[in-house]
């Protein structure tokens, strides 16, 4: 893939593509298989399969990856799966709205769905420069506290 670009930074492969200013971190001994597949545009890809049973595909403008849950509050309607670019794009509206319903447990699912695929991408070694602006949200609007790992 001529717009993938890996660097060896430590014990990290650092792996940058089109997806401006964002880069992933991978350690090489997490990664327990690859392969390559072809997006849904035709792009060729290359899918790491991690310990933990993660996985993450790498194309030449994103980074797709599984999203997992972790704490007591569970997001029925999570997405298996996530691309970075519908990261941005999902963030970029939920800050227009945060508060888009009357329910308070509707609004807290809303922004536990934005935690979960935001510690997931993290997890995944992608910097989510977004994390303290949606915890900001939270905090603003009560539905998260500091105690809250």
């Amino acid at each position: 893939m001529p717009t993938v670009r890996v660097k060896h930074s430590g014990e990290h492969l650092q792996i940058e593509n089109d997806l401006i200013g964002i880069s992933l971190n991978l350690r090489p001994d997490e990664v327990t298989g690859l392969q390559w597949v072809v997006s849904p545009f035709g792009d060729d890809c290359l899918q790491f399969f991690l310990d933990d049973g993660r996985f993450l595909i790498v194309s030449p403008d994103d980074f797709v990856f599984d999203v997992q849950q972790e704490g007591f509050i569970r997001v029925e309607n999570l997405p298996p799966i996530v691309s970075f670019r519908e990261l941005i794009f999902g963030f970029e509206e939920y800050q227009k709205n945060p508060l888009p319903s009357d329910n308070y447990d509707e609004n807290l699912g809303l922004f536990y769905l934005h935690l979960a695929i935001f510690r997931s991408a993290e997890n995944h070694g992608m910097k989510v420069s977004m994390m303290q602006q949606l915890l900001e949200i939270g905090r603003k609007n009560g539905i998260w506290m500091e105690s809250q790992g």
